[in-house]
């Protein structure tokens, strides 16, 4: 395959869709540890919920009937039957004249239609002062209000978050069908890498860009099950890769994408071709910028994708490729980047015949509360920028850039 025959980012997430089928890996986890695993299966209500008719408010329990006509001035009396524990049943029903004191998300007794506030009451003896005409059914929460029964509640491919904990909870689902976490290794490539505890000399960098690619595939739901630095070396990266598609799921590498001596990652994926006539490299170059030194390969059938070595080159396309890739592959319902809407406050010039990825700053106006973009500069290899940053916008290849003032998306990081 010729070096770097670009393909846009949009072609090459439709070839590995069609190249790799959806993950399919399943397990059962309790509710407790689901925080952003993927469901499954659909999940459904299982029993009504509310289960009983529950009040909104501490106060009485009236017939509505019962207090027309009742205000500050003209208040109603009520006998007074007593007052319902909370988690117990009401008992007996409600008669005509009666009222019932009911605590918030207590049940309501039969024959009652309508909660009154206990600020709009005042017990006087056997009594219940009434100074207010509640409406019919006025804070009660019917049976199944809230989720009826054989409701669905989520859907498959969901990314269980905190606020679906309390849903869940409520009906008893205390055990969960995830996808299970795919197992991903990771390798940084190149001579001039050293770990990150180690103090670089000469030449050499400290490797930042594991920890880039591990917090994007985690946050994904992905489980990291290898993690090495490599020299560039041909049999060790041959290696290294033969025995990561054999413990993992998914390989992502970076550095030795380009087209240096030194860059051998399209070659050593070839290798593992039994015909050379159909190599296991299937994508090599994006239409994007900066990262268009992009590998997309398969080996046994499992993703081998070769990132950029720049450490903002390899994070766009972790972003623009990997983490819709992931997403999708895993099922996930939504599989897109969040974005929101904005306004450059700069100007660049981007003809390059690629999508231009530029990272940006997002403040809010003091005027009118719309998204501002502010550019956020840094040469190849900076890493700064990176810190700074807190969305990208991309500037499509048939435009010639950006005017101040223009409209934009901004994909939030």
């Amino acid at each position: 395959m010729a070096y770097l025959n670009v393909v846009k980012v949009a072609d090459a997430l439709s070839q590995m869709k069609e190249k790799f089928p959806t993950y399919h890996a399943v397990e059962h986890i309790a509710l407790a540890n689901a925080v952003g695993r993927i469901l499954a299966a659909p999940l459904y209500a299982y029993e009504n919920l509310p289960a009983f008719r529950r009040s909104m408010v501490d106060g009485y329990a009236v017939k509505a009937s019962d207090t027309q006509g009742a205000s500050e001035q003209s208040p109603i009396l009520l006998r007074y039957l007593g007052e319902v524990d909370m988690g117990d049943q009401a008992g007996e029903a409600l008669t005509t004249g009666t009222a019932l004191y009911v605590p918030t998300g207590g049940e309501i007794p039969e024959g009652a239609d309508a909660m009154i506030m206990i600020e709009h009451t005042e017990r006087m003896g056997p009594d219940v002062a009434v100074f207010t005409t509640p409406r019919f059914g006025e804070h009660i929460v019917d049976i199944g209000e809230d989720v009826k029964a054989d409701e669905s509640v989520l859907s498959k491919g969901t990314c269980i978050k905190a606020h679906h904990m309390g849903l869940l909870a409520s009906l008893g689902h205390h055990e969960l069908a995830v996808i299970k976490k795919p197992r991903v290794a990771i390798f940084s490539t190149g001579d001039e890498l050293v770990e990150v505890f180690e103090t670089p000399t000469g030449g050499q960098v400290r490797d930042c860009n594991r920890p880039i690619i591990q917090s994007v595939l985690e946050a994904c739901g992905c489980e990291v099950v290898l993690s090495e630095h490599l020299s560039d070396h041909y049999e060790k990266l041959h290696e290294a890769i033969k025995t990561a598609v054999a413990k993992a799921d998914l390989v992502i590498l970076s550095g030795g994408s380009s087209a240096g001596h030194k860059d051998m990652t399209q070659a050593v994926i070839d290798g593992f071709s039994e015909e050379e006539q159909h190599p296991n490299v299937f994508i090599h170059g994006l239409a994007i910028k900066p990262g268009k030194p992009t590998i997309v390969g398969a080996i046994d059938q499992k993703a081998i994708i070769g990132l950029p070595g720049h450490p903002a080159a390899c994070f766009i396309t972790l972003k623009a490729l990997v983490e819709p890739f992931v997403r999708g592959w895993m099922g996930t319902v939504d599989a897109h980047i969040k974005t929101v809407p904005c306004v450059a406050n700069f100007q660049l010039y981007a003809a390059s015949g690629r999508d231009v990825y530029q990272l940006v700053k997002l403040r809010t106006s003091d005027e009118t509360g719309t998204f501002i973009a502010d550019i956020v500069y840094g040469k190849s290899g900076m890493v700064s920028a990176l810190a700074q940053a807190n969305a990208y916008v991309v500037v499509p290849m048939a435009h010639e850039g950006v005017l101040k003032g223009d409209a934009l998306t901004a994909y939030l990081l």
